[in-house]
């Protein structure tokens, strides 16, 4: 119908028809918009779908159109224009008043019947109103009783609806072991071992639910095998225990973690965090020795006492670390240096 409405506004350009050469020519031009933003809408679909694959091979910049569903950006263009002339056209030739005003009744009520999933919040895709699963709601509330600093792993990366904190930043496998699938990501995690996880004070790793279905994927389409294949290899790790009571959200815990603070040997740490980049500490040590800092290194961090500055070094696992040079106690503040 709409289509019929928009194009409607051709029959009424006849040489004796009374509209304007500007108007004539804007329809004309919009028409012509419509019908190339339909054509090449289609995609590689049949009529002519091989001039869209030629384009798409030859034309440079061409590419980005890989989904041709973009150009229905011209069409709705278009229609925005055609459509009320259309309508104008239509309803200034009927002579008989009431049957106007009819028509126009009638193309109002149809409108709103092509709207009312959007009215009704009935719409799909993009638009669709998703609930939180109720298995992550149980898993927030599960780590919110936690109130020591630990991590949580995903692989092979975060869903929408993972819940963090400040004292439980997550951590994607995928980028955290450089790795382009899960069964690459999991390979290397047995690999670097549970006291490489420990050190990044990962505490939990987790397989998400993937309730919107866009990561667990196969040719471009969820694929449930490859879910379990995720969960199948991390059970077969001996050194992880699953944790059961989150449904499809397949959660491991690792033997050991540290906390956002550790020594390199042995004393005693007490921090609280002001801010994300700003925490004090008391460190009681008996030799000379590192503290660490479970953050990605960066050169700005420091530790300020009262007497002296620290600057951070890098550790092998790429995290901030900085020498207590003598024994004692040491009280002061980690900071990032241009806050």
């Amino acid at each position: 119908v709409l289509p019929l409405l928009a194009y409607a506004s051709l029959f009424f350009l006849s040489s004796k028809a009374k509209q304007s050469l500007f108007t004539k020519r804007t329809i004309l031009f919009f028409s012509l918009i419509g019908l190339v933003g339909a054509f090449l809408g289609k995609g590689a679909n049949p009529p002519f779908g091989d001039v869209y694959i030629f384009l798409f091979d030859y034309l440079p910049g061409f590419v980005v159109f890989r989904d041709p569903t973009k150009w229905y950006v011209l069409t709705a263009l278009s229609f925005s224009i055609l459509i009320p002339s259309g309508v104008y056209f239509i309803y200034t030739t009927i002579r008989v008043k009431y049957i106007s005003n009819l028509f126009l009744l009638a193309l109002i009520c149809y409108l709103f019947f092509l709207i009312s999933p959007a009215l009704l919040g009935e719409l799909t895709g993009t638009f669709q109103k998703d609930e939180v699963p109720k298995e992550y709601v149980v898993f927030k509330n599960f780590l919110q009783k936690q109130t020591d600093f630990s991590r949580t792993l995903w692989v092979p990366r975060q869903q929408r609806f993972s819940f963090y904190s400040k004292i439980h930043p997550p951590v994607e496998a995928i980028h955290l072991l450089h790795a382009t699938s899960s069964a690459q990501a999991i390979k290397k995690m047995k690999k670097e071992g549970p006291d490489f996880l420990a050190q990044l004070s990962i505490k939990y790793i987790i397989v998400p639910y993937d309730s919107t279905e866009d990561i667990f994927l196969k040719d471009r389409k969820y694929n449930d095998k490859e879910y379990q294949k995720t969960v199948s290899m991390l059970e077969e790790i001996s050194w992880l225990k699953k944790v059961d009571g989150f449904g499809k959200i397949a959660v491991f815990k690792t033997p050991e973690y540290y906390d956002h603070f550790w020594l390199s040997g042995d004393g005693t740490v007490r921090y609280t965090m002001i801010d994300t980049s700003d925490y004090t500490f008391v460190v009681d040590i008996k030799s000379p020795q590192k503290l660490i800092f479970a953050e990605n290194y960066n050169p700005f961090w420091q530790i300020k006492t009262r007497n002296t500055v620290i600057a951070s070094e890098k550790t092998k696992n790429g995290l901030n670390s900085f020498f207590l040079s003598k024994a004692g106690t040491y009280t002061g503040e980690v900071t990032f240096l241009p806050t």
